[in-house]
């Protein structure tokens, strides 16, 4: 399974709805002066889900495992980089 189809069944699992892979976006993020993360966050447009249109996902090293992120596309969060911003501040 590739990237996208990892994060899309991701998507559709963590959020109960259809997701379709959109776009991706080059992402950088600094937090507290250090880059947090830099990659690819896959945009999806959601079918479905009660609350949002869009999610964003990502995957990332996490010692030796690869671990995938999914956001939801919620305000503050709507785009790429805030849903990025987010989900570091969250797990620093």
């Amino acid at each position: 399974m590739d990237n996208i189809e990892a994060l899309t069944h991701a998507t559709e699992k963590g959020f109960s709805c259809k997701a379709k892979h959109i776009k991706s976006v080059y992402v950088k993020e600094v937090f507290q002066g250090k880059t947090a993360w830099q990659g690819l966050v896959e945009v999806f447009e959601l079918k479905d889900h009660p609350k949002a249109l869009t999610a964003y996902g990502w995957s990332f090293e996490k010692g030796e495992k690869t671990e995938l992120a999914t956001v939801l596309g919620i305000p503050p969060i709507n785009d790429p980089q805030s849903a990025v911003q987010s989900y570091v501040a969250g797990n620093h």
